[in-house]
C-alpha cells in the first residue's frame, strides 16, 4: 500500500499495459531486425539507416505527446488514459502489418509500419509514465510505483522471448510465425489490460496547476535545474550505450556467436534476472537512495560490459555468455526502475519552482534523450559491425569482424556506461531534499509567493 491508501490491485492495474507494450517493443528493439535480414533479404545497411530515421524521429514526436498529455489531462474524459487507450489502438493496427508482412517484407515496407509502431507505442508510454508520477508524490511511493511497472516491462519481454518453445511451431528460434503469433496474442491482451488499468486505477493527484509549458520548458529548465541536467546526461549515456548494443544483439547471438538454436533459452532464461533484481534494486533505494542505486547498477554494468569485450565464437562460449547476459540484465533492472522514480521527484522539485504540474512534458524529454540516443547508438552499432565486414546474409568471421564486434558489443558500451555511473553519483535530490520540496509545494497551494525559475534562490528546496 502506498502512503496514500493506494493498494496493491490498482497498482497493478496501472502497470498492467505496459505488458503488452514491452511484448511489442522489446522484439522490435533487436529480433525483428534478425527477422527482416534473415527471412526476407532486407540488407544491414539499409536496416542501419532505417532504424536510424525512425528513432530519431520517434524521439522527436515525444515533445509533441508530452506537451498534448498535459494540455489535455483535464479537458478530455479520463484525463491520461484516454491517450493511453487511443495509443493502444495505433499500435494494434500497425503491428499488424509490421509482424505480418504483406508480400515481399521489404525495406521501404519496414521503414513505414516500423516508423507507425513507434508513433503509437509513444502515445501510450508518456502519458502512461505521467500517470504513474501523479498516483503519489511521496519520495518512496515514486520507487514502489515504477518498481510495479518495470515487473511488467520485463514480464512481458520475457513472454515474448518464451514463445519459441510454444509447441505451436515447426521451426526452432524466432521466425516469422513467432511474430504472427506475437501479434495474435496482442491483439487480445492489450484491450483487456487497457480496460482494467483505466477502469479500476484512478486518475492520480495533480498538486498544481495544469501545464503543457511544452517540452521546450525542459530544455530551458537545464539551465537552472542541476537534478535536471545531471538526469540527462546519464541517460544520454545509457540510451547510447544501449542502443549500440542493442542493434546488433540479435545477429550477435545468432549470427557471430552461432548460438542461434540456444539463443530462445538464452533469453528467457537470463531475462527473468531483471525481474527478480527488482524487488533488490526497490530496497537499496530505499535504504541508501535512488542516486545510489543507479550508479551501483551502472558501475557494475560497465564491468560486464568490459568481460563481453573478450568474447570470440567457439566451443564452451555459451555458459560464458550466458553468465554475463544474466548478469547484466540483473543490473539492467536499476536504472528501469529507478529512473522514472528518480525523474518523478524532479517533477515535484519542477513544480515547487514553477508552480505548474508538467509531468508529460517532463516524461517527453525522458523519452526523447533516451530515444534518441538509442537510435543514434543503434545505427553506430549496425554501421560499425558493417564497417568491419559483419554481413549475417553471407557471414563471414575474421579478426577485423571479431574487433568490430567486441566495440559494438563491450568496449565502446562500458565506457560509455561510466559517464552515466558518474552522472548518477552526483544526482542531488535526496528523500530529505524531497520533503523540502513537497512543502514548498503545500506553500504555494496557501498562496506565498513564488520566485521564478533562474532565480539564484527558487525553490525553497532549490536541489543545488
Amino acid at each position: 500500500m502506498l502512503s496514500n491508501g493506494l493498494r496493491r490491485g490498482p497498482l497493478l492495474a496501472y502497470a498492467s499495459p505496459t505488458f503488452c507494450l514491452m511484448f511489442l517493443v522489446g522484439p522490435a528493439q533487436s529480433v525483428i531486425q534478425g527477422i527482416y535480414t534473415q527471412h526476407f533479404g532486407v540488407k544491414l545497411a539499409e536496416l542501419a539507416s532505417i532504424i536510424l530515421i525512425c528513432r530519431v524521429f520517434d524521439a522527436f514526436t515525444d515533445p509533441a505527446i508530452g506537451f498534448l498529455s498535459d494540455r489535455t489531462r483535464a479537458r478530455l474524459p479520463g484525463g491520461r488514459k484516454a491517450l493511453v487507450v487511443f495509443g493502444s489502438i495505433v499500435s494494434i493496427v500497425a503491428v499488424y502489418f509490421l509482424f505480418i508482412p504483406r508480400g515481399a517484407g521489404t525495406a521501404n515496407y519496414f521503414f513505414v509500419w516500423f516508423l507507425l509502431c513507434y508513433l503509437g507505442w509513444t502515445i501510450i508510454e508518456i502519458p502512461h509514465l505521467s500517470w504513474g508520477s501523479e498516483l503519489s508524490h511521496d519520495y518512496e511511493d515514486h520507487s514502489t510505483i515504477f518498481t510495479y511497472r518495470a515487473f511488467f516491462y520485463y514480464l512481458g519481454y520475457v513472454a515474448f522471448l518464451a514463445l519459441p518453445f510454444l509447441p505451436i511451431f515447426e521451426e526452432e528460434g524466432y521466425t516469422p510465425d513467432t511474430l504472427v503469433a506475437a501479434f495474435w496474442i496482442v491483439a487480445v491482451l492489450f484491450p483487456i489490460t487497457v480496460f482494467g488499468a483505466t477502469k479500476f486505477c484512478p486518475q492520480g493527484e495533480n498538486l498544481a496547476a495544469q501545464g503543457g509549458a511544452g517540452v521546450l520548458h525542459a530544455f530551458r529548465a537545464i539551465r537552472w535545474n542541476k537534478p535536471l541536467r545531471i538526469f540527462a546526461l546519464a541517460f544520454m549515456a545509457i540510451g547510447l550505450g544501449i542502443g549500440m548494443q542493442t542493434g546488433v544483439a540479435f545477429l550477435y547471438i545468432t549470427s557471430f556467436l552461432g548460438l542461434a538454436k540456444e539463443a530462445p533459452i538464452i533469453f528467457v532464461v537470463s531475462f527473468p534476472f531483471a525481474i527478480l533484481g527488482l524487488p533488490i534494486w526497490l530496497k537499496i533505494s530505499k535504504s541508501v537512495g535512488k542516486h545510489y542505486g543507479m550508479t551501483a547498477g551502472t558501475l557494475l554494468t560497465a564491468g560486464a560490459f568490459l568481460c563481453l569485450a573478450v568474447m570470440r565464437p567457439g566451443e564452451g562460449i555459451f555458459w560464458y555468455f550466458f553468465a554475463l547476459n544474466a548478469f547484466i540484465h540483473l543490473m539492467q533492472s536499476s536504472w528501469i526502475s529507478i529512473g522514472p522514480s528518480m525523474l518523478g521527484d524532479i517533477i515535484d522539485y519542477d513544480q515547487s519552482v514553477t508552480g505548474k504540474d508538467n509531468s508529460a512534458t517532463y516524461y517527453a524529454f525522458f523519452t526523447f534523450i533516451r530515444k534518441t540516443f538509442e537510435g543514434i547508438g543503434g545505427g553506430i552499432g549496425l554501421y560499425i559491425a558493417a564497417y568491419y565486414g559483419f554481413e549475417p546474409s553471407a557471414l563471414v568471421i575474421n579478426e577485423d569482424v571479431i574487433f568490430g564486434m567486441q566495440l559494438v558489443m563491450g568496449y565502446l558500451p562500458a565506457l560509455i556506461f561510466l559517464v552515466a555511473a558518474v552522472a548518477s553519483f552526483k544526482s542531488p535530490i535526496t528523500a530529505i531534499r524531497h520533503r523540502e520540496i513537497l512543502a514548498a509545494i503545500k506553500r504555494q497551494g496557501k498562496g506565498e509567493m513564488r520566485l521564478s525559475p533562474g532565480h539564484p534562490n527558487a525553490g525553497a528546496a532549490a536541489a543545488e
